[in-house]
C-alpha cells in the first residue's frame, strides 16, 4: 500500500479552521493512500505527540470541517481514532452547524426538530452531504460503547452510536454518494438499525420530518449500498436476519458484507436463501460466527457460483 505520512500543518490550506480555533495544528497527523479501492483515501492517524493518544473535540471539529468541501478523496478512514469527544459535544446556541442543503444548494428536508444532538451527527452528515466524490467511510473502533448492563435506567442505549443516524437519512433520499461503511468494532443497538429502516417502530425517526421518515434506507434503492463491514458490532440473530432481508433491495449493487465476530447464530438454510439475492458479491466474511448447518452445507454450490467472489473468510 502506498501511503504518504505528512503533518496536517503542511497540507489542506494549513488547516485554517484549526487556526480559527487557536489550535496547534502540528499535532494533527494524517496519511493519503492511493493504492486502495475508492482512492485516494484520507487516513487520520493518532496525534504526533507521544503523550497524547486522542484528539480533542476542537481538533476533530477542525479536521471534519476542513474535509467537508474537499473533493480530493474517494474514501475517508478514522480507524482506531476515538470520535467520543464529538459524541459528547453539544452546541445549543444556534442551528447554523446543521446542514440544510446539498453542495449545489438543493434543500434536503432532513432538518431535526431536536437541537440536542451530538456535534458528531451534524459534522458527519455535512461531510457525507458536501463531498460528491466521497464513496466510502470507515469508522472501525472509533466509538466506545459501554456494556449493555451499564445502560440500565439511564435511557442512553437508545441514542445509538451517532454515525448511522448522521448518514442514513441522506442515503435513503439519494443526497450522498457514500455507499460503503465500515462500522467494525462499534456496538450497534436497535436504534442504530432503526435508522437503517430495518425495524418498524411507532417511535421510529423521532427527529425527522414526516416525508423523510416514510422511506427506509435499507429498502430504498436510492441508497445503492455496496458494502457493509459490521464485524464485532454485537448483532443478534434477529438483527442479522432482518438486516439481510432488508438488503435485498440492493441486490444489484451489494459487493461486500462482513458479519464476523457477532454473537448471532447463522442457520445454513436461511443463510443460503438470503445470500442468493446478491449476484455481485465480491467479499464475504463470516468468521468467528456460530453456525448451525446440520446436514445442509453452509453455502451451497448454486449460491457460490452465483457470486463474483474474490474473498471468502469462514474461519
Amino acid at each position: 500500500m502506498k501511503c504518504k505520512l505528512v503533518s496536517v500543518a503542511r497540507a489542506i490550506a494549513d488547516w485554517t479552521l484549526g487556526a480559527a480555533y487557536d489550535l496547534d495544528a502540528s499535532s494533527i497527523c494524517y496519511g493519503i493512500s492511493t493504492d486502495v479501492e475508492d482512492g485516494p483515501q484520507f487516513i487520520l492517524y493518532p496525534p504526533l505527540r507521544e503523550r497524547r493518544k486522542t484528539y480533542s473535540d476542537l481538533e476533530l471539529l477542525a479536521v471534519l470541517r476542513s474535509l467537508r468541501w474537499n473533493e480530493a478523496f474517494g474514501s475517508i478512514s478514522f480507524r482506531g481514532i476515538s470520535l467520543d469527544p464529538l459524541m459528547k459535544a453539544f452546541d445549543t446556541y444556534g442551528s447554523e452547524y446543521e446542514p440544510y442543503a446539498t453542495r449545489q444548494g438543493r434543500p434536503i428536508k432532513v432538518k431535526s426538530t431536536d437541537s440536542k444532538r451530538p456535534l458528531l451527527v451534524w459534522e458527519l452528515r455535512a461531510l457525507a452531504l458536501c463531498s460528491t466524490k466521497l464513496r466510502r467511510m470507515g469508522f472501525r473502533d472509533s466509538i466506545t460503547r459501554r456494556k449493555k448492563g451499564d445502560f440500565q435506567n439511564s435511557g442512553e442505549e437508545g441514542d445509538g452510536c451517532g454515525i448511522v443516524e448522521a448518514i442514513m437519512p441522506l442515503c435513503r433520499r439519494g443526497y450522498t454518494n457514500v455507499d460503503w461503511f465500515d462500522l467494525t468494532g462499534i456496538e450497534l443497538v436497535e436504534s442504530d438499525l432503526d435508522w437503517l429502516g430495518i425495524f418498524s417502530s411507532s417511535t421510529l425517526y423521532p427527529y425527522l420530518t414526516a416525508d423523510i421518515a416514510s422511506v427506509d434506507a435499507a429498502a430504498s434503492k436510492l441508497a445503492h449500498f455496496r458494502g457493509f463491514e459490521l464485524g464485532r458490532c454485537g448483532l443478534t440473530e434477529r438483527m442479522v436476519s432482518l438486516f439481510l432481508a432488508a438488503l435485498v433491495a440492493h441486490e444489484n449493487t451489494l459487493e461486500a458484507l462482513d458479519l464476523s465476530g457477532n454473537p448471532a447464530r447463522l442457520h445454513a438454510p436461511s443463510l443460503n436463501t438470503s445470500m442468493c439475492y446478491f449476484p455481485y458479491l465480491r467479499k464475504l466474511n463470516l468468521s468467528r460466527v456460530l453456525r448451525t448447518s446440520g446436514s445442509d452445507p453452509l453455502l451451497t454450490t448454486e449460491v457460490l457460483l452465483r457470486w463474483r467472489l474474490q474473498e471468502l473468510d469462514l474461519r
